[in-house]
């Protein structure tokens, strides 16, 4: 068998680092795919839009959101403020009192003594979430008596309803009188919207920031008619839902478009430049619609078909009852002018009042249940702060101020709240102190009669400086509404929660800014990439991903308890969800195609590309055992290149290698796909034919002897030789059994092959043992040769 030469390749893989190419391609391939996920995170809200399936998302984050809200249970820093207070026409009332006063709805007059009561007692304010719209029947007197307890005292403010169903209206024969227009007016607030300075009314435009079903109206239900005198002191309650029925937030103010033959619409330059050019002018501008597609001006003028004024009509904006409360408490005598802000505020004064992007303002809600052990801890904390504010407030005459002294007052209702949970563990107090309207009528019924008890005086002292929401309760009042807390809350409860919401100006919920929610969602696709691909472990990485899932969503419910802000959920999870799946992809692709890089690296030469010298034995114990299986044949061609040292020496080892390389490529030419072409070692090369007989791999050795000594093999630029080859053969199981025995065989023939002139098949049937089977054949074809 020849030496091998010094350009043999080793046949082992190395260890050597890799080289820059193989570096920056695993470079650029990890790039790739944290791009692409890059590109997920990002485009995934947009591309569920399209599919219609964003709606989906957001019902699954309004439950998150419910979620988060009733874990609101017990913080202190979210308590009501003690003033607000409900008093409820519950089932027990009605049913105490239905054989004084009926079935509701009762005489007007029980509210107007109430009212005179509750006043008496030094109420501050009082609201009613009572509709008191058109006059009862044969109870003039009655409805007289709660027009002039309303007129009496300025405290009370009454409820309205805005509805749609102008059409309606009209056609029962009834009409909007100047008179009601004139009511109408008194209960409007001036609002600005900075998104259009320009225009005080707010710019029906494409963002659809304010505008929704719950904001915009072009009808009302008037209550009394000498009740809506007053005005300022009526505001509305039109109750917000979302798509799933569950009240999360409410409009704080409405948008009413209705005629008024004495006002004069607000128009534009543009608009009008266009009265004097005429109406053609005006269509050809920007077209408008209102929340029902009617077509519209900038300004909220209604148009016919073919784009013409229907006539003058104003647009006016009224309060929300729980907004109108806290204006007159906070601002009393004054009408302060609300504005939009454009970066989402509803702003009057020094309040700021974040609100959603469909106008509404997000609850926080109120819980039923407050922990004992929250509770105490509230107290612990607060009794030193208590005590160095009394010791200032005693000592420092400059700030024994009436501000202060209220500060100080609310600070001990709220530790006495608190002590009563303490000391009372099975008490689980509402939000709001609730008392049952049935007590202020039994104390009215002893006041009339001079019997006035000690629990009637202790009424009368708690009803003191209090805000008091008047409301039904009661179940078969249907005045029940969803929220995040609870499936059935009284309204009366939901206006109180909005307004002590406004009044304590500290705590709001607020939607996180959309570029905030993406670059959450980058930041923990990438978090969830990196430890897809740092842990070589799938468990691992599937742990390490977990718990940044947990970590977010811890995050998530600290920043809604203490903050008030509403950090996304479902679509987070969503991305890190995808992003590991496409990262393990990514990871096992990579891995893959490093394996069979590895693979090619450990069983190919790597100067020819040919399988090397250990893959070749493993593959000969392989054929061998598959064809004893099928009792097939395979056969061995082993190939040395002839005078290749002498080749070297002459022309050098780089035109050698150029030599092998080429002779390489001719032989993988020369075979069948099925068949395996490696390189033994040196200049010697081996083919195994796949299901080949002896006679058929002789003439297959004569046909590589041939094709490889036909061509000029180039060696450089300008110089090309030609080569040869020696070659010696064997069959399986017809030479022998063994690897060894196959490659002892054919390396005889090789030089058998060398010894008689090279270029040629070696034949070695003179050395076959002798078989009974074979030796006819072998006679026949010695002759024939």
């Amino acid at each position: 068998m020849a030496t091998l030469s010094s350009s043999q390749p080793s046949q082992e893989p190395t260890n050597a680092p890799k080289s820059a190419k193989a570096w920056w391609r695993h470079l650029l391939f990890n790039s790739f795919w944290f791009v692409a996920t890059l590109l997920i995170a990002i485009s995934l809200n947009s591309v569920l839009e399209q599919l219609k399936f964003s709606n989906f998302i957001e019902a699954l984050e309004l439950k998150t959101y419910d979620l988060r809200a009733s874990f609101r249970i017990g913080t202190p820093k979210h308590w009501a403020d003690p003033r607000t207070m409900i008093v409820k026409f519950d089932d027990l009332t009605l049913n105490l009192h239905e054989n004084d006063y009926g079935t509701w709805p009762w005489p007007r007059k029980i509210h107007a003594e109430m009212i005179d009561f509750m006043t008496r007692a030094g109420a501050r304010m009082i609201a009613y979430d009572i509709l008191f719209t058109s006059p009862q029947k044969g109870q003039q007197e009655s409805d007289d008596a709660l027009i002039r307890a309303f007129r009496d005292h300025p405290n009370v403010y009454f409820s309205m309803n805005f509805d749609n169903n102008l059409e309606l209206y009209r056609q029962a024969g009834q009409d909007i009188t100047s008179d009601i227009m004139d009511d109408v007016r008194k209960l409007e607030i001036p609002v600005v919207n900075q998104l259009n300075p320009k225009n005080p009314a707010l710019k029906l435009d494409k963002t659809n920031f304010y505008v929704n079903s719950a904001m915009t109206f072009n009808h009302f239900r008037p209550l009394l008619p000498k009740l809506m005198d007053v005005g300022k002191r009526i505001a509305i309650i039109n109750h917000g839902r979302d798509p799933d029925g569950i009240s999360r937030g409410n409009p704080l103010f409405f948008r009413m478009v209705y005629q008024d033959p004495e006002y004069t619409q607000y128009l534009p330059v543009k608009e009008k430049e266009s009265e004097q050019k005429g109406e053609k002018a005006l269509k050809s501008q920007k077209q408008y619609v209102d929340q029902r597609g009617r077509p519209v001006t900038e300004n909220g003028i209604l148009l016919d078909a073919e784009g013409n004024r229907l006539g003058k009509l104003k647009v006016g904006y009224f309060p929300y009852l729980g907004l109108r409360m806290t204006l007159d408490m906070l601002y009393p005598g004054k009408n302060p002018t609300v504005t939009l802000t454009p970066q989402g505020y509803l702003s009057f004064e020094n309040h700021y009042v974040p609100l959603a992007k469909n106008g509404n303002f997000m609850v926080a809600w109120y819980n039923y249940n407050y922990d004992q052990e929250q509770a105490r801890q509230f107290w612990e904390l607060q009794q030193p702060k208590i005590s160095q504010f009394e010791q200032k407030l005693n000592s420092d005459p400059s700030f024994n101020t009436p501000g202060h002294k209220k500060e100080l007052a609310i600070a001990h209702a709220r530790m006495e709240r608190a002590k009563g949970i303490i000391e009372n563990p099975q008490l689980l107090p509402a939000p709001f102190p609730e008392i049952s309207a049935s007590h202020i009528l039994m104390a009215i019924d002893h006041e009339k009669k001079g019997t006035l008890t000690e629990r009637d005086r202790q009424l009368m002292a708690f009803l003191k400086g209090r805000v008091i929401f008047v409301g039904m309760t009661a179940l078969a009042t249907y005045d029940i509404k969803s929220t995040p807390l609870r499936q059935m809350m009284p309204g009366v409860i939901l206006q109180a929660n909005i307004f002590d919401n406004l009044l304590q100006n500290r705590f709001y919920i607020h939607r996180a800014h959309p570029g905030i929610q993406i670059s959450i969602m980058v930041a923990l696709s990438l978090l969830a990439a990196l430890c897809t691909f740092r842990f070589r472990s799938a468990n691992s990485g599937f742990i390490a991903t977990f718990a940044i899932t947990v970590i977010y969503l811890s995050i998530t419910m600290i920043a809604y308890r203490e903050y008030g802000i509403w950090l996304n959920v479902v679509m987070p999870v969503l991305v890190i969800v995808v992003t590991v799946i496409l990262s393990f992809m990514a990871k096992y692709i990579r891995r893959d195609r490093d394996y069979k890089q590895t693979y090619i690296l450990a069983t190919t030469d790597g100067m020819t590309t040919l399988y090397n010298h250990r893959y070749f034995k493993e593959q000969m114990l392989s054929y061998i055992e598959r064809c004893k299986r099928a009792n097939h044949k395979f056969s061995l061609v082993l190939i040395d290149i002839d005078h290749f040292k002498k080749f070297n020496d002459t022309y050098g080892h780089q035109a050698g290698d150029e030599v092998l390389r080429a002779v390489a490529r001719k032989l993988k030419q020369s075979v069948r796909s099925v068949d395996l072409v490696a390189r033994y070692g040196g200049e010697e090369m081996a083919v195994i034919l796949d299901r080949s007989n002896e006679f058929e791999s002789l003439e297959v050795a004569k046909k590589l002897v041939e094709a490889v000594a036909s061509e000029a093999y180039p060696i450089s630029e300008t110089v090309a030789k030609h080569v040869t080859i020696s070659v010696g053969v064997s069959t399986y199981p017809v030479h022998s059994e063994t690897v060894d025995g196959l490659i002892e065989f054919a390396d005889k023939g090789l030089y058998r092959a060398k010894e008689n002139g090279r270029n040629q098949v070696g034949e070695q049937f003179d050395l076959v043992p002798e078989n009974p089977f074979l030796a006819p054949a072998m006679k026949l074809f010695k002759k024939a040769k």
